[in-house]
């Protein structure tokens, strides 16, 4: 692992990368309050050019709990590999008993790499789901 450091966005303390070194999607963990999180990192190249518009994917979770736990779990299968995912971010939500689920982040083009829309209707078609597209700010 190398010496990549994050500032915690709950806490403010230092965070260390866990994985996704290499690549745009990083994820860490803080050493102060454990949360984990992800981050997307450009090279400098890309941050000056125009990148396409970015989506929440959300989907909404049944009001049953022993529903929510399967779509929970079919989820977390189908959505695992792809970029803009992170499955400690899904358990918290389920955890905390949300009515609605955020997915991650999701881009309109098609040939955009990290995660587009359709990969994650794709993916949550796999797991009988729906999602919604909330245009990011």
């Amino acid at each position: 692992m190398s010496a990549m450091m994050f500032d915690c966005p709950a806490c403010g303390g230092e965070a260390w990368s866990t994985a996704g070194e290499g690549t745009s999607l990083i994820h860490f963990a803080c050493r102060d309050c454990g949360r984990e999180s992800a981050a997307l990192a450009y090279p400098a190249w890309v941050e000056s050019g125009p990148r396409p518009a970015a989506y929440r994917a959300i989907v909404d979770v049944p009001a049953q709990p022993q529903q929510a736990s399967k779509l929970r779990l079919r989820l977390a299968r189908a959505f695992a590999k792809l970029p803009g995912f992170c499955l400690a971010d899904l358990e918290r939500q389920a955890v905390a008993g949300l009515s609605v689920w955020d997915l991650g982040r999701y881009y309109a083009a098609s040939d955009y790499s990290d995660g587009t829309q359709a990969q994650a209707e794709q993916a949550a078609a796999q797991a009988g789901a729906t999602l919604r597209f909330v245009l990011e700010k």
